[in-house]
């Protein structure tokens, strides 16, 4: 069975798709909790966030898409020549 290269980026989406709305509260949590220390305070906007969830799903697609690739197109006998 031979997994397409389709399905490793439906995974990968479905997986950040699941955990970035989980983890954005605790980070937005956290985030203030660091900041309360400073002198100089500044308010975390939401479209900080939303840029960088989308900046971290955008890296996460083009390198599994990259990676996959390359595995769906190499040839098998060249890996086993060096094994």
């Amino acid at each position: 069975m031979h997994a397409q290269q389709t399905d490793f980026s439906i995974l990968t989406s479905s997986y950040l798709g699941q955990k970035l709305p989980e983890m954005t509260p605790l980070a937005w949590f956290l985030l203030q909790r660091w900041l309360r220390r400073f002198l100089y305070r500044t308010q975390i906007r939401v479209d900080i966030f939303i840029i960088a969830g989308a900046l971290t799903v955008f890296i996460a697609m083009i390198t599994v898409s990259y990676q996959s690739i390359k595995a769906a197109t190499a040839k098998p006998v060249d890996s086993l020549r060096y094994e």
